[in-house]
């Protein structure tokens, strides 16, 4: 996931976010366990989306990278893609070198459709993906759209 993925990135850019993180919010995992081995894969964001007024959708989701940029921030490209009659998929990339690494730093991003009504085309799910160059080792979260 550095600044030029191999495998472009499916669907049409919908925005560009730039998020820092808090340097002391960092998830370690394995803590204590000597044979303990990171993935070099991203972890699922966790997503939640909800309906605005004119049906376009609002996304708040928190992305793990294993990378803190010392705590500057970090460009998030995110793209939509509907996926099926009633889903859409967005896809976040982001510009932190990528390395293994049991630490992970959350970073909490929004972002917002517009200009479609989502709501009347009968959209009811969305899927956040953390996009690696191996869309194999994408991860991501389905969740309903709420109701506002």
């Amino acid at each position: 996931m550095g600044t030029t993925p191999t495998i472009s990135i499916p669907g049409e850019k919908l925005t560009i976010v730039s998020q820092a993180t808090n340097m002391n919010a960092q998830i370690v995992f394995g803590a204590g366990l000597s044979s303990f081995t990171a993935s070099s894969k991203p972890l699922a964001p966790l997503a939640m989306a909800s309906f605005d007024e004119n049906g376009n959708i609002n996304v708040s989701a928190f992305i793990y990278i294993p990378n803190s940029k010392n705590g500057n921030d970090v460009n998030f490209q995110v793209n939509v893609l509907q996926t099926n009659s009633n889903k859409l998929a967005f896809y976040i990339s982001h510009n932190a070198s990528p390395k293994k690494s049991n630490t992970q730093y959350p970073y909490g991003i929004s972002f917002s459709t517009s200009g479609v009504n989502y709501q009347q085309l009968g959209i009811t799910k969305v899927k956040v993906y953390t996009w690696d160059d191996d869309p194999e080792g994408s991860r991501g979260t389905e969740t309903t759209v709420e109701h506002s």
